[in-house]
């Protein structure tokens, strides 16, 4: 029910979050200089609990990448 908000991205960059295993779970643009994410994949349904890593780029560079943990248990 939560939302995940990426601040202070440079418009057009793109924001993608990936599974443990490296699935890609979603990709997000930049269209301003906020990004949020409310926890769902791209085919449309809620993803489980568990550790996802995220990665923010600007075309082919990496701006900034880490952990992210979602609990979706209550």
């Amino acid at each position: 029910n939560g939302w995940l908000r990426f601040d202070c991205i440079q418009p057009g960059a793109q924001v993608s979050i990936y599974s443990l295993s490296g699935e890609l779970v979603v990709r997000m643009q930049a269209t301003d200089r906020v990004v949020d994410w409310d926890g769902i994949n791209q085919k449309g349904s809620k993803v489980s609990t568990g550790v996802y890593f995220y990665a923010i780029q600007q075309g082919p560079k990496v701006l900034k990448k880490g952990k992210i943990l979602v609990d979706n248990s209550s």
